[in-house]
């Protein structure tokens, strides 16, 4: 029986490889949030280190062209870290798990309900109709 929970990772060669890889790119994780500026902390984060190159993932491409734009200072300051780097890519990954942007509902006047509701009214039974009548239940509630 095993004792340790990871002890598993301890049974292969490919294992051993990909949790040596694992914990490298968690070092190079915190490292860069050591360096990198705190407005692009939340919106980037390193994605892997191919021997000189590593690569950073921006969720959007307002965070790739300033990170492109620093570029050249946080190789300096990779290197602090005693880490060899000759260049920074980096990839533009828009991250799925952002929250979706709520949307407010738009109304419109209670005169211009109103207004809708009356021409509904006038109308014959066609889509239109069903339109306008959904129309005007958008209106702003009144003010007392």
């Amino acid at each position: 029986m095993i004792n340790r929970p990871l002890a598993f990772l301890d049974t292969s060669r490919e294992l051993r490889l990909l949790t040596a890889q694992a914990q490298q790119l968690r070092k190079l994780q915190r490292q860069y949030a050591q360096i990198v500026p705190a407005a692009l902390k939340p919106s980037s984060q390193v994605l892997r280190l191919d021997q000189t190159v590593l690569t950073i993932a921006a969720n959007n491409g307002a965070t790739a062209a300033k990170l492109r734009h620093i570029s050249h200072d946080l190789i300096e300051s990779f290197q602090q870290f005693n880490l060899a780097l000759t260049e920074i890519k980096i990839k533009v990954q828009v991250d799925s798990n952002a929250p979706a942007e709520i949307s407010t509902p738009r109304l419109i006047s209670n005169e211009a309900g109103q207004e809708l509701s009356n021409l509904a009214d006038r109308l014959q039974d066609s889509p239109l109709k069903s339109a306008l009548k959904r129309l005007a239940l958008k209106s702003k509630p009144a003010k007392y």
